[in-house]
């Protein structure tokens, strides 16, 4: 990681169900961060990958 945001960088996310249990729970969730960059990281393209 090379940088990160400072407090006006930071942004709430989340969503309306926490997705677990039979039957599916309903409660809301969240987490938030600041933006960061990251340099030379690979990331995995399963598409591109697929025929190795």
């Amino acid at each position: 990681m090379s940088a990160a945001g400072g407090p006006q960088t930071y942004v709430l996310g989340g969503a309306f169900n926490c997705g677990k249990a039979q039957p599916g729970q309903v409660a809301a969730v969240s987490h938030g961060c600041p933006s960061a960059l990251f340099r030379n990281v690979n990331i995995l393209n399963t598409t591109q990958e697929a025929g190795r």
